[in-house]
């Protein structure tokens, strides 16, 4: 290692890395905190974070500040704020730190030699235990051991039984330390760590407040006198420790449970079919306007401007609430949808994610595995075969999946699914495979391995390899770059700590590059290779299941590859691969070569000795695979197929983008593009990232210079249409092709757009022609088309018979409702011109759903007045729109508008209101009476036919269905009918002398008040201890108050 290296690395250990230091803070300040010789700034290669290096002396004061991991940092001498400290990567130090160190004799001193810097105390090894350093929270110290020519100084003993120095004047005498300062300092002979040829500093200021004299290096690391405001701040700090601990206790203890808990909210939304134009800020201040959405503060807005999506992170949950009961919701008249997003699924916070964890080999196996079902077969039928407990043993279903060739089937219970399992099934003909789904056991990891991405091109295997070591405290044994450019795995001497260093990388940049850090899974698999081209796969695999001659064992699977002669061998049990490598081995002749294949590193060259063009950079080269192009418009396909000219210009397109053509053989088959890239090619690696992409970027060039018009003809003209087309003159042939569709009557043409709207123009010359001849022919035609409910509702609503029949008058237009049939009579040529404008109305319909409504409400909402008062309250608000009532008891209201849809949704939700009254059981007979009957007919004539009063059938609660203006109203009169009309009985118990004096002389009084109160329904029975009184509300609170007039009488004159 050359001595400027050396310098760098011994100077290392005299520094230590600050993060989370606040951007206020200057390195003056942190030299006098830190006692530092010097301090430095440095910035990320990509400018977002920072981080501060200090330079300390001796060495044992970085290696403390570092086991401390955190210290207090005084920011205005009230604020203090906890930063973190670790150690200082040899590369970040300045140039000029090491040439000043190397000047001073930094190496002698670093390995043993003679002290540099002037004469400085040797530091003790190692703090003693309990000792306080300002910024670090510990106990009363214990002690630090005595410096050269430091006396033991007369003091006073503590609380805690540690002797400290008596408090005097100036002059070196004794005085307290304040707390955590050993007595065996010296201070005033000699402070720590300051030059022996300087005295020491003044112990009192101008007010006898004690402070160290600036730039005086006063004790160990962080050393000084401890005020007030830092042991206060040391207080806070524990106090801030012992909380955090608790949570965590809190937390593991939740965590173990967390299979009896519900998932818990969330505080983020996905928003889709955002329209064009959207931007983050005007999404940010919609959902940030309460009363616009119901939102708030956000977090964060991550939108996506490609598929016009965004998600959304709230700082408060109840945001996400409130907007989903807003829904559903404009943003710039545009109807949007919204709903909850939960990162990485719902449940993901409540699964163990840890693939090194065991899972619980007790877990309940409640779902079954089908296969050999028919494709025809609904998942309908099956799901309802599978609930049957008669037909097959099955249950309800908590979750069902399906892929094309298997299903898989979840039961609320281990043993349904068991009894499944047993028995056979036969669905539509068809004999199913069934079995009980064990779920794979979780996938271990390598201890001491991991999968690197990110890696800058230029970063060498030392550079990297003196990264890591630093990063994760072990040294790398192995590195191997992986198929794929700044990949690598590697391999350290003993057990890595994943997180630390994963959490390091994403801190700390490798030469302006973050190192994104993965766990390596065991693998299981061998890649062979070296062996003959008539080498079987059946002989490779006999020989590696022979565990005599390989040292192998049972395989999973063989996977041989002739084109490169190589082969893939899994075995059963990973153990056996440090066996089967140990060994040499011979088949058919020759010496196999095996080494242990990672699939992350994807397929690595085994060897530098790859003869030209099989490999790249020492890699095998891997072609990227064909696509098919199944979004791209076949019609468009077509035209490039077999237009001569602009094929050869699309294949030699293709071929400057390393890529050829298949072009599809018949209409159902895609276009197929294929990569021509292989080794020998300059910069293949490179080329093949965006292979796909640069080809893609090719064909859309060709496939949006075309367009595609489709042109509508009468079924009664088409022959005659046809015919005349025969007569078209096209000037560039190549450059268009006419399509025939005689099943729907469309003529479509495809090609540039020059070529296609001169044609298009002949094409309705000639229909226009051919309709004239047949209204000609036959002056009057008769069409029907059949629309669905709300499109002919809007066609009514829209006033469509009206508008065409001014537009044509010989046309007209009749909508029959009930059989939903559009019928039209007159001229060919008009009846054509108003289907289209009727077809383009329809276009603009939209539809907004109403949440599902109960069985009463949508019953009140069928009746004549009510679908009345709503079309009248939507003429109120200049809104256009039907609405249809779907059997899941939903509601769909159809516009010509996402706004007016909407608007009108929220109308139809607020107009109509269901108000459901709780009966008492006093209550319930009162709804067999006449008087509920006469008082049910009053409330419902408060507007009639608007007002609906139901009753539950369990008797249970009375529902009142009626418009929000109406709903106040009529609740208070039933509520007022059962206040008055429900009989209730109270008791009045009395002394039995007081009884028999109301028994015997005011027993009429008590009768006569019964029949006074007869309105309210009172009742009164005398026993020999009791007053019982039956009555109405109203009834018993004038009869109390009666007897208590009685008993009143009685207690003042009791011989009366």
């Amino acid at each position: 290692m050359e001595p400027s290296a050396q310098g760098r690395q011994a100077l290392s250990t005299f520094c230590i890395c600050l993060t989370d230091v606040p951007d206020e803070v200057k390195p003056d300040q942190l030299c006098a905190q830190l006692q530092g010789r010097k301090s430095s700034k440095i910035t990320s290669p990509n400018g977002d974070s920072y981080k501060w290096l200090v330079w300390l002396v001796p060495p044992m004061a970085a290696q403390y500040f570092i086991q401390q991991s955190t210290y207090l940092l005084d920011i205005d001498g009230k604020t203090r704020i906890p930063v973190k400290i670790e150690s200082c990567i040899p590369c970040d130090l300045p140039s000029e730190w090491v040439d000043e160190f190397m000047s001073q004799g930094g190496l002698n001193y670093a390995y043993g030699g003679p002290q540099f810097m002037g004469q400085y105390y040797p530091f003790p090894q190692g703090p003693q235990p309990g000792y306080q350093y300002p910024g670090f929270p510990q106990g009363p110290h214990q002690g630090y051991p005595q410096g050269p020519d430091q006396g033991q100084q007369d003091g006073v003993s503590n609380a805690e039984g540690n002797t400290q120095p008596e408090e005097t004047g100036p002059g070196g005498q004794a005085m307290g330390f304040g707390p955590g300062f050993p007595p065996q300092w010296g201070y005033y002979q000699q402070p720590w760590g300051y030059p022996s040829n300087q005295g020491a500093p003044p112990p009192y200021n101008s007010k006898g407040d004690r402070f160290p004299r600036e730039g005086a290096y006063v004790g160990p690391p962080g050393g000084g006198y401890v005020s007030d405001v830092v042991s206060q701040a040391q207080d806070e700090f524990l106090e801030k420790i012992e909380r955090k601990r608790k949570k965590e206790e809190k937390r593991q203890g939740e965590e173990m449970n967390d299979h009896d808990e519900e998932p818990k909210g969330t505080n983020m939304i996905k928003v889709s079919k955002l329209p064009k134009g959207t931007t983050k800020d005007s999404l940010t201040y919609f959902f940030e306007n309460r009363k616009r959405s119901g939102g708030g503060e956000t977090e964060d807005v991550d939108f996506e401007e490609s598929d016009m999506t965004a998600i959304i992170t709230f700082e408060d949950p109840d945001a996400v609430r409130r907007i989903l009961q807003k829904r559903p919701i404009l943003f710039q008249d545009k109807q949007i949808e919204v709903e909850e997003f939960y990162p990485g699924g719902r449940d993901r916070e409540h699964q163990n994610i840890d693939d090194e964890d065991e899972e619980d080999d007790n877990q309940p196996l409640c779902t079954i595995e089908i296969k050999g079902f028919k494709s025809s077969s609904s998942d309908d039928t099956i799901q309802f075969y599978f609930e049957n407990p008669r037909r097959s043993g099955g249950g309800d279903i908590d979750d069902f999946t399906r892929t094309s060739d298997v299903i898989y089937i979840t039961f609320e219970d281990e043993s349904i699914a068991k009894s499944v399992a047993e028995r056979n099934h036969k669905v539509d003909g068809a004999e199913l495979s069934v079995k009980v789904y064990v779920p794979p056991p979780p996938q271990q990891m390598y201890s001491d391995k991991i999968f690197i991405q990110g890696l800058n091109s230029s970063t060498t295997k030392d550079c990297l390899s003196n990264f890591l070591e630093a990063k994760s405290a072990s040294f790398p044994t192995d590195i191997v770059y992986g198929e794929e450019d700044g990949t690598a795995l590697v391999t350290f001497e003993e057990t890595v700590d994943f997180e630390k260093l994963q959490n390091a990388c994403k801190k700390r940049a490798l030469e302006g590059s973050y190192l994104s850090v993965s766990k390596v899974p065991v693998t299981n698999c061998l890649k062979v290779h070296g062996f003959s081209d008539g080498t079987s796969q059946d002989t490779l695999m006999f020989y590696f299941e022979n565990s005599r001659r390989s040292g192998g064992g049972e395989l999973e699977k063989i996977e041989l590859n002739k084109e490169d002669g190589t082969c893939l061998v899994f075995f059963k049990d990973h153990k056996v691969l440090d066996e089967v490598c140990k060994r040499k081995h011979k088949v058919d002749d020759q010496q196999l070569v095996l080494h242990v294949y990672h699939e992350c590193l994807g397929n690595v060259s085994d060897d530098e000795d790859d003869s030209a063009g099989s490999s790249v950079g020492g890699r095998k080269f891997k072609q990227p695979e064909s696509f098919s192009l199944n979004e791209a418009d076949k019609r468009k396909v077509e035209f490039l197929k077999h237009s001569k000219s602009v094929k050869d210009a699309v294949e030699k397109q293709l071929k400057s983008c390393h890529a050829a053509v298949q072009w599809p053989k018949s209409k159902t088959d895609f276009m197929v593009i294929d990569c021509l890239l292989t080794a020998e090619i300059k910069d293949c690696k490179t080329l093949a990232k965006t292979w796909k992409k640069t080809a893609t970027d090719s064909l859309n060039q060709f496939f949006e210079a075309l367009i595609v018009e489709e042109n509508l003809v009468l079924q009664e003209a088409w022959d005659l249409v046809m015919e005349g087309l025969k007569g078209i003159t096209i000037q560039h042939p190549d450059g268009i092709a006419v399509i025939s569709e005689p099943e729907n009557c469309k003529i479509i043409l495809v090609g540039y757009k020059h070529i296609v709207k001169n044609v298009s123009k002949q094409v309705n010359d000639i229909i226009a022609k051919v309709g004239e001849d047949l209204d000609r022919k036959k002056q009057q035609m008769k069409e029907k088309v059949q629309a669905k409910y709300h499109q002919a509702r809007i066609l009514i609503l829209t006033h469509f018979p009206d508008k065409i029949k001014k537009k044509f008058p010989g046309l007209n237009v009749k909508i029959e409702l009930k059989s939903k049939e559009i019928r039209f009579e007159g001229l060919s040529s008009e009846i054509s011109n108003a289907k289209l404008e009727m077809y383009e109305l329809f276009d603009k319909i939209t539809s907004s759903k109403v949440d599902q409504f109960s069985k009463e409400k949508l019953e009140f909402c069928d009746t004549a007045k009510v679908r009345e008062y709503i079309v009248a309250k939507l003429r109120k608000g200049n809104i256009l729109a039907v609405w249809e009532i779907e059997p899941q008891r939903n509601i769909n209201m159809y516009a010509l508008s996402d706004k007016d849809a909407v608007n009108a949704a929220h109308i139809f939700q607020q107009s109509i209101v269901e108000s459901p009254i709780d009966l008492s059981p006093e209550s319930v007979y009162l709804l067999q009476s006449d008087i509920w009957s006469a008082t049910k007919k009053k409330v419902e004539d408060v507007e009639p036919g608007l007002v609906k009063i139901v009753e539950d059938p369990d008797k249970k609660k009375i529902i009142i269905c009626t418009t929000s203006v109406n709903v106040g109203n009529c609740r208070e009169m039933v509520e007022d009918f059962l206040l008055n009309n429900t009989v209730t009985e109270q008791v009045l118990s009395l002394p039995s002398g007081e009884m028999r004096l109301i028994q015997q002389e005011h027993s009429r009084d008590i009768e006569q008040i019964a029949r006074e109160l007869k309105d309210d329904q009172v009742k009164i029975t005398l026993d020999h201890l009791r007053i019982i009184i039956k009555g109405t509300t109203q009834g018993l609170n004038r009869a109390k108050q009666k007897i208590d007039t009685i008993i009143q009488k009685i207690v003042k004159n009791p011989t009366h």
